[in-house]
């Protein structure tokens, strides 16, 4: 996590972490899904 440097201070972070996974993996299904559709509208 960022190279290391913040060591034991964010060990209780865990919640946070999960949360940022959750919102890191919605966002990249919407990207995808918006440019597979982009993709699609612009072949027709």
């Amino acid at each position: 996590m960022f190279g290391g440097g913040l060591g034991s201070q964010a060990a209780g972070s865990t919640v946070i972490e999960r949360n940022l996974d959750r919102i890191t993996i919605i966002l990249a299904l919407v990207f995808t899904f918006v440019t597979l559709a982009l993709a699609l509208m612009m072949d027709e």
